[in-house]
């Protein structure tokens, strides 16, 4: 089942993802940047605080709002209700 989780803004036309306690140690942001430049995908992994690995993309589309759904699974294993991917779409924007 596909729903609605909330919306990422996106001001630098980029989007992170990482574990929030790796933010506070500070993203090299020029670093990231790099990642989105020469990636021919417009994205790839990046290193936070010399080991932790993150994952960098361009919206492709520039700044925006962009929704993020989430792909829900009612029984996954002993665990139950899961969440077992997550989706941002970068087309869902008013230039388009």
């Amino acid at each position: 089942m596909k729903v609605l989780l909330g919306h990422a803004t996106v001001d630098s036309g980029l989007l992170v993802i990482v574990d929030p306690c790796y933010v506070d140690e500070g993203l090299d942001y020029e670093a990231m940047c790099e990642v989105s430049i020469n990636d021919p995908n417009q994205g790839g992994e990046f290193v936070a605080k010399g080991y932790a690995n993150g994952v960098v993309t361009s919206t492709g589309v520039g700044d925006g709002n962009y929704p993020v759904y989430a792909e829900v699974v009612e029984e996954v294993g002993v665990w139950g209700k899961r969440i077992t991917s997550v989706t941002v779409d970068f087309m869902d924007h008013p230039l388009l």
